[in-house]
């Protein structure tokens, strides 16, 4: 299915919390365009959940004050990564702690969990603590990736990263 968004905006100002998101877009999605805007009285971990065979051309995401997303929880992005074959390409998003995330389910018996196959192209990245978290993924690209500026919330802490991986297979 493909989703034109044109020059519409999504506005969040609610609360979301937990393993709650706004927008689920799975098998063979097609996303072109997507705007989302963040109020400053919003309150949210999660936003877009992105699954099997998707792929996302211009997503803009922004915050209107720099959103405190998912505190210490290691699973928490705005923008997240859920199946195999998602590819993201010329995203910008701004203002949040942790925006994006691509993570694999842990290992089960017969089965690694992995995700297969994450691109990333043209990525943007702007006030964070965290910026891009991959995790228990294999076969990741990332061609074309900037990323300045700190959240007033990043510390020199292990974990606040531009880019944070662990458990990747073939990362390039």
């Amino acid at each position: 299915i493909r989703w034109d968004f044109g020059k519409a905006v999504v506005r969040f100002d609610g609360t979301l919390k937990g393993n709650s998101v706004l927008m689920k877009f799975g098998p063979g999605s097609e996303l072109l365009g997507l705007n989302i805007e963040v109020s400053r009285n919003a309150q949210c971990d999660r936003l877009l959940a992105l699954h099997d065979d998707t792929l996302v051309d211009r997503l803009q995401l922004s915050t209107e004050d720099q959103l405190s997303n998912g505190g210490d929880d290691n699973s928490d992005g705005l923008v997240q990564i859920r199946g195999s074959h998602v590819n993201l390409v010329a995203c910008s998003l701004a203002g949040a702690d942790r925006p994006l995330a691509a993570l694999g389910a842990a290992a089960k018996p017969g089965d690694s969990g992995a995700l297969l196959d994450v691109k990333f192209s043209d990525l943007r990245l702007k006030n964070f603590v965290c910026g891009l978290r991959v995790r228990n993924v294999r076969d990741c690209v990332i061609s074309g990736l900037v990323a300045t500026d700190k959240s007033r919330n990043a510390k020199t802490d292990p974990g606040h990263n531009a880019v944070l991986a662990a458990r990747v297979q073939d990362f390039k």
